[in-house]
């Protein structure tokens, strides 16, 4: 057995450079594994964004896709490529099979953990086992994208009505422009680079179901959820203009998805006497990345609810417990089923009770009437009453907040981890021995 490990963990962004919960989960078990003592990790993430950071040249003569992130080049940016969104193949030859490849053989890695093959590509996947056939090779399952065109979210491209179950005749209704056989040819395209893998680790029981519905074989997938970073808690106090638990917040992206739209509506349908005793304050990202028609929605909703609403921009994850100061309840309102949104576990590390849409990952992190409150998915009445019940419903909220269980750490996660890792390779090695 290997002494000393020499991890790579692959995401599709860095959330420094592009916030999101799949990147800052990749990016938390990084910086975990990095205080293990027999640890050698490296994390390599996409920048859509393409700007330019610190060159790392692994190629001396030519410009390479890698560049350096970090002082001690433990975290690296990878730029360029052209991406195929359908089969999400990286185009660029190069730099799969030459830039990757040697990268790989720069830092030789024992183990490779993929936190996503969006941007990167699936043949970075068969990369690696050609380069070692030892190497276990890990996947964590943020969304259900090799199931879905529609960026996984598994919603009808009309009207956004949930999907609950893919194949290629309703797949070729969303996207007419397919045939049901670009969509059989398609799944078996993905699955090809999945048989590669050794594990698959699902954040939420219910993506593990939908996956292992698709056909991913049972033993070969594990419930494991993100964890969080020890926090110290901080007290929540009242609002000076009520006795009741008034102040609600939204955190994450700013999209049609993730059902902001959906708050903002439900604030609108409040009483005048619930808005003049509460406040919402959004703290989203990436609004200016979204299509017009919805930037235009969101700023008419927020116009009509400036009285209570307030539009706080985005925030630095070293700023929650500060933030989470100022907040009595948090809102999860995607229209799309979710794996195990961050931002629930973050509210809950702070004993913050959630509001939460009744389907997916968010209905199985958020027990109703124990840890949170459920509403029907998309529905503003619904959320509305949610809202006026969770104002001022005396004792409500130290109900639902003691009813938070522990949370899983992610020092944790790390360690299980960590033994994935040992008992993938001893596999790995002994199923190769056998074959020799």
């Amino acid at each position: 057995m290997l002494n000393r490990q020499k991890i790579l963990i692959i995401s599709h962004g860095h959330p420094r450079i592009i916030p999101g919960g799949g990147e800052n989960a990749a990016y938390n078990l990084f910086k975990e594994l990095r205080r293990q003592e027999d640890c050698d990790v490296i994390f390599l993430a996409y920048n859509a964004y393409g700007n330019s950071v610190h060159l790392l040249t692994y190629d001396q003569k030519n410009r390479t896709s890698f560049e350096t992130y970090t002082n001690d080049g433990s975290e690296i940016i990878l730029t360029g490529g052209k991406f195929d969104y359908f089969i999400f193949s990286q185009l660029n030859t190069r730099l799969v099979c030459d830039e990757f490849r040697y990268f790989l053989e720069s830092f030789a890695p024992t183990i490779v953990h993929f936190h996503h093959y969006l941007y990167v590509g699936l043949e970075c996947i068969r990369e690696v086992r050609k380069y070692s056939q030892n190497i276990p090779i890990i996947m964590t399952l943020h969304d259900y994208q090799a199931i879905c065109p529609h960026y996984g979210q598994m919603v009808k491209t009309s009207e956004y009505k949930l999907c609950y179950k893919s194949n290629p005749v309703d797949c070729h209704k969303c996207f007419p422009q397919k045939t049901p056989e670009d969509f059989q040819l398609r799944e078996l395209y993905i699955k090809s680079f999945f048989n590669l893998v050794d594990l698959f680790i699902a954040p939420s029981q219910f993506l593990l179901e939908r996956y292992v519905d698709w056909g991913l074989a049972r033993e070969k997938i594990i419930y494991l959820g993100h964890g969080q970073p020890k926090v110290t808690l901080v007290t929540s106090g009242s609002l000076a203009i009520s006795e009741g638990r008034t102040r609600f917040s939204y955190f994450g992206q700013l999209n049609m998805f993730k059902g902001i739209l959906v708050v903002l509506e439900s604030i609108e349908k409040l009483t005048k006497e619930i808005r003049k005793n509460i406040s919402l304050d959004i703290y989203g990202a990436n609004l200016e990345l979204q299509p017009e028609s919805f930037q235009n929605k969101f700023s008419e909703l927020l116009n009509k609810t400036k009285d209570c609403v307030h539009y706080m921009g985005p925030y630095k994850p070293e700023e929650l417990p500060k933030l989470m100061a100022n907040v009595d309840w948090v809102i999860v309102s995607s229209i799309w089923w979710e794996n195990a949104p961050l931002v629930i576990e973050e509210a809950f590390s702070h004993k913050r009770p959630v509001i939460c849409s009744n389907i997916g990952g968010m209905a199985e992190k958020v027990e109703h009437e124990k840890s949170g409150l459920h509403f029907e998915v998309g529905n503003p009445i619904a959320l509305a009453e949610c809202i006026t019940r969770a104002a001022t419903s005396e004792g409500l909220w130290e109900k639902l907040s003691q009813g938070i269980a522990e949370r899983l750490t992610i020092q944790e996660v790390a360690d299980k981890t960590h033994k994935f890792y040992l008992e993938l390779q001893e596999k790995r090695s002994s199923g190769l021995s056998e074959k020799m």
